[in-house]
């Protein structure tokens, strides 16, 4: 009796759950771009509140000619619970947003995943390596990420860096490519900070060439970031936080 009782529920509980083929055919219904490829890339239950879980949803645009994605694909993050779908639900009493507290978790995950087996070219490392080290994602042509460089000395009195650049657009992508280019010749903090400066100057307009290998080399190494779904840059992580983290 009480096995059957218990699968009784569980048929239940999968009646209630809302299916990846649900969630797709809903936001193909809300777009008339036949060409539109909408997936379901991951789905896990939001920490501390099981009873929602956390839905990243990965939408791109094929070419009609070769069948080929034309842009890069784009995350959407949603909640669902039972037959809802939410874009955002707080827990008021905390004041915690579920989508950020899911998203920050997976992010971190996927952050991890690709940190772990980063090269150390793409590293730009600046401080004492015996100080606890901070991980900053950051774009020479974000405002934020000037912001940040700003006061990169008052991080470095009680933090070790280690930037990498993730540019979005191609202006920021030859920066990126120009800045490694002349760091790999820097031999001390002040000089490396002398570049990133130079570079993340938002008067700066004439630019010297590049390298192609260099420009490409920049190129994969932001996309890699970026395909995670980072929203909002400069992301600054402790890099002990990436290190723990159990991946697969």
């Amino acid at each position: 009796m009480r096995k059957i009782l218990l699968l009784s529920i569980i048929f239940l509980g999968l009646l209630h759950s809302m299916t990846n083929e649900q969630i797709i055919n809903y936001f193909k219904s809300q777009t008339e771009i036949k060409e539109l490829n909408i997936t379901v890339k991951d789905r896990r239950k939001v920490p501390d509140y099981p009873k929602f879980e956390f839905v990243v949803i990965e939408i791109s645009q094929i070419n009609k000619g070769d069948g080929h994605i034309k842009y890069t694909p784009q995350k959407l993050n949603i909640l669902i619970k039972d037959d809802f779908i939410f874009p955002e639900a707080i827990d008021i009493k905390n004041y915690t947003s579920l989508r950020q507290k899911a998203g920050d978790e997976l992010l971190l995950l996927d952050l991890a995943k690709i940190y772990k087996n980063e090269t150390k070219d793409n590293i730009i490392f600046l401080g004492d390596t015996n100080k606890p080290s901070l991980v900053i994602l950051s774009n020479p042509e974000c405002l934020y990420c000037r912001q940040e460089l700003l006061n990169i000395e008052i991080r470095l009195r009680t933090n070790s860096i280690k930037m990498i650049l993730i540019p979005q657009v191609p202006s920021a992508l030859r920066k990126s490519a120009l800045i490694y280019e002349e760091i790999a010749n820097a031999k001390t903090d002040e000089q490396k900070i002398t570049v990133l400066r130079k570079y993340y100057d938002e008067n700066l307009t004439m630019l010297p060439n590049a390298n192609e290998k260099s420009i490409e080399n920049a190129d994969m190494l932001s996309q890699k970031y970026l395909k995670t779904g980072i929203e909002n840059i400069p992301v600054v992580i402790e890099e002990k936080k990436l290190l723990s983290k159990q991946v697969p």
